[in-house]
């Protein structure tokens, strides 16, 4: 790769329209911002363009904002962003990562599945969705990952209450067990 911002002038030059919000470039990997509503679009050409085959999704993660909005990288291009969405994509022909962002409202936490385009997506947004409660639209299998099924509301989020009782879940008792494993 050539330029620090070369998936950036990639996505300028040939989806032809206003897709990214804002860009960083950092020796490691490009920082790109989009609007959710083009989150797909721009995914697919991502990981299917053969100057930009970005082919992995390494991993999505979250960070909630919430009452503290200074902490997002983005402040002046969104009013108040309640939760920022990382994509870490991978090219595994060219070598170079892209980091892209998305801004959620806290009243609209919900976007798009990339379930589609990458099967790694799948337990991604699970995990997202069990941890912060942000809903991937046209998730295959939108279920608990991490939490018990009858697990109440989403522990990573701020507004989640740290002493909060839940039910509890049985115990399952093994006879394969080792001694020390027993109860």
């Amino acid at each position: 790769m050539s330029s620090n911002n070369h998936l950036q002038i990639l996505i300028k030059k040939r989806l032809k329209g206003d897709f990214i919000v804002a860009n960083q470039s950092g020796q490691a990997e490009e920082k790109i911002l989009i609007q959710k509503n083009h989150l797909i679009q721009v995914m697919h050409f991502l990981a299917h363009d053969p100057d930009a085959s970005l082919d992995l999704l390494l991993d999505i993660s979250c960070l909630e904002h919430a009452g503290n909005e200074q902490t997002c990288q983005w402040q002046s291009n969104f009013d108040k962003p309640h939760f920022e969405i990382f994509y870490l994509l991978r090219s595994s022909k060219l070598g170079y990562r892209l980091c892209l962002s998305i801004l959620l409202d806290e009243n609209e936490p919900s976007l798009p599945s990339l379930s589609s385009l990458y099967s790694s997506a799948v337990w991604l947004e699970r995990e997202m969705w069990d941890m912060f409660g942000i809903y991937p639209e046209g998730h295959p299998n939108l279920a608990r990952l991490i939490m018990y099924a009858g697990f109440a509301g989403h522990p990573m989020k701020r507004s989640y209450p740290i002493t909060k009782g839940q039910a509890l879940v049985p115990i399952y008792k093994h006879q394969h067990l080792p001694n020390f494993l027993k109860e």
